[in-house]
């Protein structure tokens, strides 16, 4: 899996940014699985369009649906650039 492009915008909480990231393959449950090394996994399989949420060690969240190309991290401003050059580190080392 490829991380394709992102996408950061500003929410209501001045500390906090929200950043899409967007993939060249669907979310599977593997890849939530993989991701699990990062953080608790809280998950919603029993729903028509399952879900998942991942509250990282470092203090920020991943918010994604199985089937979406992308998923959304929330990560604190002062360290979003480091936060997300990290994450894509961890995904391009997926193996699916």
């Amino acid at each position: 899996m490829k991380v394709l492009k992102e996408k950061r915008f500003s929410n209501c909480f001045a500390t906090y940014q929200h950043v899409d990231i967007y993939f060249d393959e669907e979310i599977n449950r593997e890849f939530i699985d993989y991701l699990s090394v990062i953080g608790t996994v809280q998950c919603n399989f029993d729903v028509e369009k399952p879900f998942f949420r991942i509250k990282a060690y470092v203090d920020y969240l991943i918010n994604g649906a199985i089937g979406n190309t992308s998923l959304r991290l929330l990560v604190p401003i002062k360290k979003c650039d480091d936060i997300v050059d990290a994450f894509k580190i961890v995904v391009d080392k997926f193996q699916n």
